[in-house]
């Protein structure tokens, strides 16, 4: 093949040119690793990334803050060459940050600017806490304040002034998503950073001590009574006749239940008769109790709260949360639990949660040094709204860890404080949205893909507020509006159930 001079000189050019065009971005990117550019900041790499796999190119930060004193906080900030102007953190999961590329790849694509962190501590299994003291009796209070409130504020500070020194100017606006820890942060932003963000997403929040307190009482009620621990073949009989006795509650038979709070259904239907053998035919009294006792949930005799009621409809999941699988033979609920408790209140990895006495231990948990930080319960949330702060949170109705009864708790005692503070409806500028069927941050029977940072969006930048967000599920044309309390999608009667658009958002009744 015989190529002419000219095309030849001309496919040189091109060439050259695309080189200097990367040259000039890698420079660019690199430019950041210049000292001072953030307080008390150090920029360890800078590297320019090319366009693959469906993102675009982008520019990668890696840099640890010590702005306070043995405190070391890493964030990896990503500028994507088509900046779309905004800005996007992301909270971690479990016990650990995330800073990982998948978790914001689809910010990525749609132009954001995206910062994660390690919240502080270099561990990255969300099931490990070893960085949480420093030996037996003693807790790592730098660290703890790292993990609990501190690295959430830090990663957007550092990723605001990464944003301001590459593109030489700051975001138009600017957005955190997280759930479950990731929900929690969100949570604590809104209450004590209330300039950080524009609108915060917060999804199953593990803001309460009930998330590590609830586990060890439901693992105490199928452990510490003889006969009481139900069986893997239990779980589909458990679930099924719940099912059968409520799905069609709300006129539409789809598998799982839009209001568990409407379900009555109670573990005496399916408790053995005489002659009958506990398995996978009925349940024994012992059984049929302990399941009775973690639907009512727990309350001490001076009134704290230690386990609110889990709600029907989602003991498919039970099996991995309470019963156990070979990695957590006693299940994943108690296992989280006894690691943060363990670390947190008794300093002690080798403490047995099984031994908790709620009764006279609640009011302790409650008291330890780590509530400061790690429970961000505070209702005042007026700075943030009146600056014009919005907070979308949502939590699975049939969430097994995490309570979406106390993320509604904090919701009404939210409203009721914020509301005398300021001149317009608390829905103007925070929604609370149940997904019905949904587990811990996904899974479960119902609909559980949903598009919140677009609804954030259009509240913030278009002033929409969210009436119903439209979710989806994997492999299935099911698809269901999620509604904000105290409304749940309600069908309308006629057409395709499979169809969100023949669903309306009705009060929800009971509404607890």
């Amino acid at each position: 093949m015989h190529y002419s001079r000219k095309a030849v000189a001309t496919g040189l050019a091109l060439v050259m040119a695309a080189g200097s065009f990367n040259a000039a971005l890698a420079a660019e990117c690199a430019a950041l690793m210049k000292p001072g550019l953030v307080p008390n900041t150090s920029v360890s790499v800078a590297r320019d990334v090319a366009p693959a796999d469906g993102l675009p190119g982008y520019c990668e930060v890696e840099a640890t803050n010590s702005s306070a004193p043995g405190s070391k906080i890493l964030t990896v900030t990503r500028l994507p060459r088509d900046w779309n102007g905004k800005f996007l953190a992301v909270g971690g999961s479990g016990f650990s940050g995330d800073t990982k590329l998948e978790t914001v790849a689809p910010a990525l694509q749609r132009g954001y600017a995206t910062v994660g962190t390690n919240m502080g501590h270099p561990g990255t299994s969300s099931l490990d806490m070893e960085w949480m003291i420093t030996e037996k009796g003693k807790l790592n209070e730098v660290v703890l304040e790292d993990f609990g409130d501190r690295a959430a504020h830090v990663s957007a500070v550092v990723g605001k002034e990464l944003i301001k020194a590459h593109f030489g100017r700051p975001q138009t606006h600017s957005y955190w998503q997280g759930c479950s820890t990731g929900g929690r942060q969100g949570m604590t932003e809104s209450q004590r950073y209330p300039d950080d963000f524009d609108g915060i997403i917060a999804g199953a929040p593990v803001f309460s001590w009930l998330v590590y307190s609830a586990p060890i009482q439901r693992s105490q009620l199928f452990r510490n009574t003889p006969g009481a621990l139900i069986t893997d073949e239990q779980v589909p009989l458990i679930r099924d006749a719940v099912v059968a006795a409520c799905d069609g509650l709300d006129g539409v038979k789809d598998g799982y239940l839009t209001n568990p709070l409407a379900c009555p259904w109670d573990p005496a239907a399916i408790e053995c008769k005489a002659g009958q053998t506990a398995g996978a035919q009925c349940l024994s009294k012992e059984q049929a109790g302990a399941v009775r006792k973690l639907y009512a949930g727990y309350v001490t005799p001076q009134g704290l709260t230690v386990s609110s009621p889990t709600t029907r409809g989602g003991e498919a999941d039970w099996k991995v949360r309470f019963i156990g699988i070979p990695p957590m033979p006693k299940g994943l609920n108690i296992n989280f639990s006894s690691l943060a408790t363990a670390y947190l209140y008794k300093f002690d990895p080798q403490w047995d949660p099984l031994s908790f006495n709620a009764d006279t231990e609640m009011a302790e948990l409650l008291k330890s040094k780590a509530t400061k930080h790690m429970i961000p319960e505070d209702p005042d949330i007026a700075p943030f709204v009146k600056r014009g702060g919005k907070l979308l949170l949502w939590h699975g109705f049939n969430d097994s860890g995490p309570s979406p009864l106390e993320t509604l708790r904090y919701y009404k005692k939210m409203e009721a404080t914020v509301a005398p503070q300021i001149k317009t409806p608390v829905t103007d500028s925070v929604r609370y949205f149940l997904a019905s069927g949904v587990g811990h941050c996904g899974g479960g029977a119902g609909p559980d893909r949903f598009d919140m940072l677009t609804a954030m969006e259009n509240w913030v930048e278009k002033g929409e507020a969210p009436k119903r967000i439209i979710a989806s599920k994997k492999d299935s044309k099911m698809t269901r509006p999620l509604c904000p309390y105290p409304t749940i999608a309600a069908y309308k009667g006629s057409g395709d159930t499979d169809d969100a658009a023949n669903f309306d958002c009705a009060p929800m009744s009971p509404a607890e």
